[in-house]
């Protein structure tokens, strides 16, 4: 989970995969689908999900393919409207890189 400080600066969090889903704040309906898709100790894997497994979270899902070379980029595969209301643009088909000050910065 992360939280957006501010323009080009996010503060991340991480958490110990027994966290209790009530300890994720807004993320915790997530943090339960998550856990439900766990066997054991392994993570879930995309396989494990259908795609209405996140109708909650449609709007706010970022699907991004990594590419290949350096340096490191991504390429924004999916940007859900709620992403475009809260950046203000979307940003399907857009390279990581041609997002910096808007959404990255250098350290993302």
């Amino acid at each position: 989970m992360s939280a957006r400080v501010e323009a080009d600066d996010w503060v991340y969090e991480m958490f110990p995969k027994d966290t209790p889903p009530d300890a994720c704040g807004s993320f915790a309906s997530f943090k339960r689908l998550w856990d439900s898709k766990r066997k054991g100790e392994a993570l879930p894997a995309w396989k494990d999900y259908q795609l209405e497994d996140f109708a909650d979270w449609y709007g706010w899902i970022n699907v991004e393919d990594i590419m290949p070379g350096e340096p490191f980029d991504t390429v924004q595969r999916l940007w859900g409207t709620n992403l475009t209301t809260a950046f203000g643009k979307d940003q399907t088909g857009v390279r990581m890189r041609e997002m910096k000050g808007s959404v990255y910065s250098d350290t993302d």
